[in-house]
């Protein structure tokens, strides 16, 4: 696949992190806030999960900010990311009013859905300037929702998520079946997403707790409102923990290779019988017209825009699953 100059970038201060963890662990690596800024919300999230898992222990130094960049910080993960590090992180270029580093360790839990209910309210929609402390109503994060209680075939995420995405929705005395099937699909991802962390990932190939967050956002454009979905974990990633249990011809193949055949089912009996509900997933993005899906795991990068995929293996192994959707809300 042929990669952006945003992506080039994203993959060279990868590289140059994986670098200084190898050679120069006393001395930070620093992050340009501004550079992070203007990434594609996909490549943010992946450097944002590398930050936090396979690149968590090396020291970083984040340059100066600038206020109107603290949208597309928090929303790009590095604000999980900072608050979430083993390794040494200077963050005194960050004042407190514009990270909070609690609320971006705090797990979230079912207790926490009355402040997110309030936040979500329909009252509050049509509201457009962004509060960095309470992330504003178009954008909400969702701190380590793998620990919030067992797995079940609705996410208490999605419990909140749910409503507020009907209340997105226009409509008169009742929604369009379009419009229920929607709020399904996106409900369907995330459920999805959060229960293979629980399930699969809730420890990191070193046997540390992993970390994950979801969030969820809404920005205009020329076809009307567009949702992006964003679920990362820092697990053991999907490569790993599939390539053991896949259809023998698969076993020896690219993590990019392997992931595509398990997003399409064909990865053998255990991909149809238990696998990692990928095929759903794919399968609920691949329905919406201008939708878009971008996965990142171990080496693989997959891209899906409408019938299109575009894959290839990086250089750079990820530890943990992004997963970054976007849809345009239905009229």
């Amino acid at each position: 696949m042929k990669q952006s100059a945003e992506s080039q970038s994203a993959e060279a201060l990868l590289t140059r992190l994986n670098d200084a963890a190898q050679f120069e662990r006393s001395r930070p690596v620093q992050v340009n806030p501004s550079w992070f800024a203007k990434l594609p919300h996909a490549d943010a999230a992946v450097v944002a999960n590398a930050l936090v898992g396979s690149l968590g222990s090396v020291p970083v130094s984040l340059g100066p900010i600038r206020r109107s960049d603290l949208i597309h910080l928090a929303r790009g993960g590095l604000f999980f990311a900072l608050a979430n590090r083993n390794g040494d992180t200077d963050v005194s270029a960050l004042s407190g009013e514009m990270f909070d580093r609690q609320s971006w360790q705090r797990g979230w839990s079912p207790s926490s859905r009355e402040p997110l209910e309030q936040l979500f309210s329909r009252s509050a929609l049509g509201e457009t300037e962004y509060v960095p402390h309470l992330f504003g109503p178009y954008h909400a994060a969702f701190v380590q929702p793998h620990l919030a209680g067992p797995a079940a075939p609705t996410t208490e995420v999605t419990k909140v998520l749910r409503p507020w995405l009907r209340g997105l929705l226009p409509h008169t005395r009742s929604f369009s079946a379009i419009q229920e099937k929607f709020v399904e699909d996106v409900g369907c991802l995330v459920d999805e997403l959060v229960d293979n962390v629980r399930e699969h990932g809730a420890t990191q190939e070193n046997g540390e707790p992993a970390h994950s967050l979801v969030q969820i956002f809404v920005t205009r454009g020329s076809h009307g409102n567009r949702i992006t979905l964003t679920v990362l974990d820092t697990g053991r990633g999907i490569p790993t923990t599939a390539r053991p249990k896949v259809a023998a011809e698969l076993a020896s193949a690219s993590d990019a290779d392997l992931v595509e055949a398990l997003c399409e089912g064909r990865a053998g009996n255990w991909n149809r019988a238990r696998g990692l509900g990928l095929p759903r997933v794919w399968d609920a993005v691949r329905s919406w017209e201008r939708a878009r899906m971008i996965l990142a795991s171990g080496c693989a990068r997959l891209e899906d825009v409408g019938d299109s995929l575009k894959k290839h293996d990086s250089n750079f192994q990820l530890a943990g699953t992004v997963v970054t959707a976007s849809f345009v809300v239905p009229r």
